[in-house]
Protein backbone atom coordinates (compact mmCIF):
# COMPACT_ATOMS: atom_id res chain seq x y z
CA UNK A 1 0.00 0.00 0.00
CA UNK A 2 0.84 3.48 -0.98
CA UNK A 3 0.65 6.70 1.27
CA UNK A 4 0.31 10.26 -0.20
CA UNK A 5 1.16 13.24 0.81
CA UNK A 6 -0.15 16.16 -1.00
CA UNK A 7 3.78 18.02 -1.59
CA UNK A 8 5.65 15.75 -0.06
CA UNK A 9 5.29 17.31 3.49
CA UNK A 10 1.89 18.26 3.78
CA UNK A 11 -0.87 16.28 5.80
CA UNK A 12 -4.47 15.86 5.97
CA UNK A 13 -4.45 18.33 9.79
CA UNK A 14 -6.65 20.95 9.40
CA UNK A 15 -6.27 24.72 11.59
CA UNK A 16 -10.26 24.43 12.21
CA UNK A 17 -12.67 21.69 11.62
CA UNK A 18 -13.66 21.71 7.78
CA UNK A 19 -16.44 19.31 6.64
CA UNK A 20 -15.43 16.91 3.94
CA UNK A 21 -17.92 16.29 1.14
CA UNK A 22 -18.51 16.11 -2.46
CA UNK A 23 -17.61 19.26 -4.12
CA UNK A 24 -17.44 18.07 -7.47
CA UNK A 25 -20.74 16.01 -7.54
CA UNK A 26 -18.84 13.16 -9.28
CA UNK A 27 -19.93 11.01 -6.22
CA UNK A 28 -16.35 10.87 -4.74
CA UNK A 29 -16.34 12.63 -1.17
CA UNK A 30 -13.44 14.91 -1.37
CA UNK A 31 -11.11 15.85 1.90
CA UNK A 32 -10.13 19.12 2.43
CA UNK A 33 -7.03 20.51 3.82
CA UNK A 34 -6.44 24.19 5.46
CA UNK A 35 -3.65 25.63 3.66
CA UNK A 36 -2.25 29.06 4.29
CA UNK A 37 -1.65 31.04 1.17
CA UNK A 38 1.93 31.37 -0.72
CA UNK A 39 4.34 33.58 1.63
CA UNK A 40 2.48 33.16 4.71
CA UNK A 41 4.12 30.17 5.86
CA UNK A 42 6.41 31.82 8.31
CA UNK A 43 3.46 33.51 9.73
CA UNK A 44 1.92 33.04 12.86
CA UNK A 45 -1.24 30.90 12.93
CA UNK A 46 -3.11 33.22 14.17
CA UNK A 47 -2.48 36.43 11.76
CA UNK A 48 -2.62 33.69 8.64
CA UNK A 49 -4.77 33.65 6.20
CA UNK A 50 -6.22 30.50 4.94
CA UNK A 51 -7.47 28.73 1.93
CA UNK A 52 -9.56 25.15 1.76
CA UNK A 53 -8.29 22.70 -0.75
CA UNK A 54 -10.33 19.79 -1.31
CA UNK A 55 -8.30 17.13 -2.94
CA UNK A 56 -9.59 13.81 -4.22
CA UNK A 57 -7.75 10.48 -2.87
CA UNK A 58 -7.50 7.47 -5.66
CA UNK A 59 -5.55 4.54 -6.47
CA UNK A 60 -3.49 6.93 -9.02
CA UNK A 61 -2.66 9.12 -6.44
CA UNK A 62 -4.00 12.60 -4.87
CA UNK A 63 -5.36 15.48 -7.07
CA UNK A 64 -6.76 18.60 -6.36
CA UNK A 65 -10.41 19.37 -7.32
CA UNK A 66 -10.98 22.59 -5.70
CA UNK A 67 -9.78 25.59 -3.28
CA UNK A 68 -11.59 28.33 -1.51
CA UNK A 69 -10.82 31.33 0.44
CA UNK A 70 -13.54 32.26 2.99
CA UNK A 71 -13.78 35.22 4.67
CA UNK A 72 -16.78 34.52 7.25
CA UNK A 73 -16.85 38.08 8.96
CA UNK A 74 -17.41 39.75 5.75
CA UNK A 75 -19.71 37.42 4.17
CA UNK A 76 -18.46 35.65 1.20
CA UNK A 77 -15.81 32.94 -0.54
CA UNK A 78 -14.13 32.76 -3.59
CA UNK A 79 -13.66 29.91 -5.80
CA UNK A 80 -10.14 29.50 -7.22
CA UNK A 81 -10.44 28.06 -10.94
CA UNK A 82 -8.79 24.42 -10.43
CA UNK A 83 -5.62 25.77 -13.20
CA UNK A 84 -5.14 28.44 -10.32
CA UNK A 85 -4.97 26.10 -7.22
CA UNK A 86 -2.01 26.80 -5.11
CA UNK A 87 -0.85 30.04 -7.28
CA UNK A 88 -3.13 32.52 -5.77
CA UNK A 89 -1.95 34.71 -2.28
CA UNK A 90 -3.27 37.06 -0.42
CA UNK A 91 -0.75 40.17 -0.08
CA UNK A 92 0.78 40.55 3.03
CA UNK A 93 0.49 44.46 3.56
CA UNK A 94 -3.18 44.92 3.18
CA UNK A 95 -4.68 47.56 5.49
CA UNK A 96 -8.24 48.24 4.06
CA UNK A 97 -10.93 46.47 5.70
CA UNK A 98 -13.40 46.84 2.74
CA UNK A 99 -11.60 45.08 0.01
CA UNK A 100 -9.50 42.34 -0.35
CA UNK A 101 -6.85 42.05 -3.29
CA UNK A 102 -5.88 38.22 -4.32
CA UNK A 103 -2.46 38.07 -6.12
CA UNK A 104 -1.60 35.73 -9.17
CA UNK A 105 2.05 34.57 -7.26
CA UNK A 106 3.62 33.23 -10.76
CA UNK A 107 2.79 37.06 -12.18
CA UNK A 108 2.39 38.68 -8.77
CA UNK A 109 -0.36 40.52 -10.49
CA UNK A 110 -3.95 41.68 -9.01
CA UNK A 111 -5.96 38.45 -10.24
CA UNK A 112 -9.04 39.58 -8.20
CA UNK A 113 -9.89 42.50 -6.15
CA UNK A 114 -13.17 42.31 -3.92
CA UNK A 115 -14.65 45.33 -2.62
CA UNK A 116 -17.54 45.19 0.00
CA UNK A 117 -20.29 48.21 0.31
CA UNK A 118 -23.15 48.52 2.32
CA UNK A 119 -26.19 48.12 0.04
CA UNK A 120 -27.85 51.38 0.47
CA UNK A 121 -24.42 53.22 -0.04
CA UNK A 122 -24.31 51.00 -3.71
CA UNK A 123 -26.27 53.67 -5.77
CA UNK A 124 -23.61 56.22 -5.09
CA UNK A 125 -20.69 54.62 -5.84
CA UNK A 126 -18.58 54.69 -8.81
CA UNK A 127 -16.54 52.50 -10.93
CA UNK A 128 -17.77 49.11 -9.41
CA UNK A 129 -19.17 46.09 -10.69
CA UNK A 130 -21.55 44.24 -8.68
CA UNK A 131 -20.57 40.46 -8.89
CA UNK A 132 -22.76 39.73 -5.71
CA UNK A 133 -25.73 41.78 -3.72
CA UNK A 134 -26.85 40.50 -0.44
CA UNK A 135 -30.11 41.89 1.64
CA UNK A 136 -26.84 44.39 3.59
CA UNK A 137 -24.16 44.36 1.24
CA UNK A 138 -22.91 44.05 -2.63
CA UNK A 139 -19.67 42.75 -3.40
CA UNK A 140 -17.91 44.17 -6.13
CA UNK A 141 -14.66 44.42 -8.39
CA UNK A 142 -13.53 47.24 -10.58
CA UNK A 143 -15.07 48.16 -13.62
CA UNK A 144 -11.99 46.97 -15.61
CA UNK A 145 -11.96 44.11 -18.08
CA UNK A 146 -9.57 41.59 -16.52
CA UNK A 147 -11.92 41.59 -13.14
CA UNK A 148 -14.83 41.24 -15.18
CA UNK A 149 -13.77 38.12 -16.18
CA UNK A 150 -13.32 36.69 -12.67
CA UNK A 151 -16.15 38.63 -10.74
CA UNK A 152 -17.93 35.48 -10.80
CA UNK A 153 -16.31 33.69 -9.05
CA UNK A 154 -17.26 35.50 -5.68
CA UNK A 155 -19.27 33.50 -4.11
CA UNK A 156 -22.08 34.49 -0.97
CA UNK A 157 -21.27 33.06 2.13
CA UNK A 158 -25.39 31.68 1.95
CA UNK A 159 -24.06 29.54 -0.91
CA UNK A 160 -21.15 27.65 1.21
CA UNK A 161 -23.03 26.72 3.28
CA UNK A 162 -25.38 24.97 1.54
CA UNK A 163 -22.86 22.95 -0.69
Amino acid sequence: MKYYLWDGKEDLFNEYVVESKDVNEDGIIEFVRTVRPKGWEDKSHGDSPLFERYIQWSESGIKPIEERYIDIEKGYYVKIPKELIGKITIPDQQKESNSQKFLDTRTNKIWLEVHIFKRKEWFNIKGYSAAIKTASHVYAVPKQSEFEKVKAYIKPLADYQQE
